[in-house]
């Protein structure tokens, strides 16, 4: 890999787990839950884009 992709991945990862750290650091049982939604939506949007990276990369190497 480049090192462009390499910053994409690596920069998509960090996101990943962040948004992660975010969440951990929540009681979701005494969280309001309009408070608990743009985070929980941020890590899914992070996951998704982490996911849709890799399966890029997959199909370019193939592709190779």
């Amino acid at each position: 890999m480049d090192a462009n992709t390499n910053m994409a991945l690596k920069n998509a990862w960090d996101s990943v787990i962040a948004t992660v750290d975010e969440l951990r650091q929540i009681d979701p049982v005494s969280t309001d839950l309009e408070a608990l939604q743009p985070k929980v939506l941020a890590q899914a949007n992070a996951a998704q884009a982490l996911r849709g990276l890799v399966e890029q990369l997959r199909r370019k190497a193939e592709a190779e």
